[in-house]
Order: structure tokens, then C-alpha cells, then sequence
């Protein structure tokens, strides 16, 4: 079975205003702890990820699953950059295992204890996986 995460990731790697955005930091589950939250960072903007499917043991090989991908940033301005340029690169795409990936929403928050905004991202993916047949 193909990994979904992978191929979410190679997406948003393959797009040239992401990674100009970001770079390399696109990162499972949440931010490395020695990320840098100061006003000159060179740790954010930052992408983290992970899914809000409960795969099934034996997964079927047409299935829609849940991703959450979370933008955090050193400015208000810089994270809707980065949203922006997300939801560009993700809704509506198509290609390779995904029949149709939606952005279904995100929310702008502030996390109180590093001083820093972030966005969680919300994308509906319908995969296609040969290899589950």
C-alpha cells in the first residue's frame, strides 16, 4: 500500500511557492522541539501534519481520508502567505493515487505559549490505491 503522508508531502515539495516559503520544514505529527520561535527564526515557517482518518486494518482500495496540516509562523502575515499558497497547491488537485483532494477549511489561532500564529488546515483526500487491490 501506498503511504498517503508521502505522497502529501512530495506534493507540497514539488510546489515552487511552498518551498519558497518554507523550504524543507515540513514535518509528521508536530515541529522538532529545538524549533526557534524568536522574530528571526530561520526555524518558520514551518508545516506540520497528520492524519484524522482512522485507516482500517485491511484498507480498501477506493477510501477518503482526513489530513490535518498545521501552519506555523513567526507573523500573522507570513502564516496567510503560507495558507494561501497551500490551499493553492492542494485544492482540487488531482494525480497519481488521489482522485480529488478538497480543502475543507482552516482556522487563524494563536498559541499563547510560544507567541506565534498558526493555522490547522483541514484536506479531504479521495485515494485510489492500486496496490490495495
Amino acid at each position: 500500500m501506498a503511504d498517503v503522508s508521502e505522497e502529501l508531502v512530495k506534493i507540497l515539495e514539488n510546489d515552487s511557492e511552498i518551498t519558497a516559503l518554507v523550504g524543507d520544514r515540513i514535518y509528521p505529527q508536530h515541529l522538532p522541539e529545538n524549533t526557534s520561535y524568536k522574530d528571526d527564526s530561520p526555524d518558520l515557517p514551518a508545516i506540520h501534519y497528520g492524519s484524522l482518518s482512522d485507516p482500517e486494518s485491511d484498507p480498501i482500495p477506493l477510501r477518503i481520508e482526513q489530513w490535518q496540516f498545521t501552519v506555523t509562523a513567526r507573523n500573522y502575515l507570513e502564516m496567510r502567505s503560507v495558507v494561501k499558497a497551500f490551499r493553492k497547491c492542494m485544492h482540487r488537485y488531482k494525480g497519481g493515487m488521489f482522485k480529488y483532494i478538497g480543502y475543507t477549511g482552516g482556522t487563524d489561532s494563536w498559541d499563547s505559549d510560544n507567541k506565534r500564529p498558526y493555522n490547522p488546515m483541514t484536506i479531504q483526500c479521495t485515494v485510489f490505491d492500486k496496490e490495495g487491490m
